[in-house]
């Protein structure tokens, strides 16, 4: 809509300059703004013309170019400030006491990764919440995600994919703990025992949130954004 509005604008303009052209009585084409005879002015006016078409459209892309971009950024704008408030939450949700822990030695220790690395898990320890990830849905549903670069994209994704993982775990530990006491004979050490990879994994994924928490709201094309506290 903005695009045709310039181009009509542009078009009305033109025609403030362009000649218009009649026939007369006895069938000769004459100029029905300008009857002058004069060459030299003819000539003027001609070049004028052919100044002016260009220019105009240019201006016309121009402002249409600068209206668009400033959406974006507007776009942008507010998608940092809810993702930013989001990501706070969630991060509080892993520091306060809004949400119980569950805490407990592990049986066996775990081993991830390898070399520098290799991280080495003798306890489980996480929060038992559920986090809200509306902002991310909003930028991937309204297609703004794809107005950062690419790699603060990356970083965004791999975070909030973290956060996902991090909620179809525990809530599978809950919806699996249901099923597991429907079997005769069952103890809290055999749910301990089952589950206890599955805590592992959750205290893995807490790290790695907060962690990646920080370096998306570090990234200095987020972090300017970011209203000032």
């Amino acid at each position: 809509m903005r695009f045709l509005l310039v181009v009509l604008t542009s078009i009305l303009f033109l025609s403030l300059y362009v000649p218009v052209f009649a026939q007369n009585g006895t069938g000769e084409i004459q100029n029905t703004k300008d009857n002058t005879s004069d060459n030299f002015y003819n000539v003027i006016q001609t070049w004028a013309t052919v100044i002016v078409i260009p220019v105009t459209v240019a201006a016309g892309f121009g402002v249409y170019a600068w209206s668009e971009q400033s959406q974006k950024n507007k776009a942008k704008s507010r998608s940092v400030v809810s993702m930013e408030r989001e990501l706070s939450e969630i991060k509080d949700g892993f520091t306060t006491d809004r949400h119980t822990r569950t805490t407990d030695n592990t049986k066996r220790p775990y081993t991830f990764g390898e070399g520098d690395a290799k991280i080495t898990i003798n306890k489980f320890d996480y929060v038992n919440a559920f986090f809200v990830t509306d902002a991310y849905e909003a930028m991937i549903n309204s297609g703004f995600l794809t107005y950062f670069k690419a790699d603060t994209q990356h970083d965004i994704s791999e975070l909030y994919g973290r956060i996902k993982l991090f909620n179809e775990t525990g809530l599978y530990i809950r919806q699996f703990r249901d099923n597991f006491y429907m079997t005769p004979d069952v103890t809290e050490d055999d749910w301990n025992g089952a589950v206890e990879r599955y805590r592992v994994t959750l205290t893995r994924y807490e790290e790695q949130i907060k962690k990646e928490i920080d370096k998306v709201l570090n990234i200095e094309e987020i972090k300017k954004i970011i209203p000032k506290k």
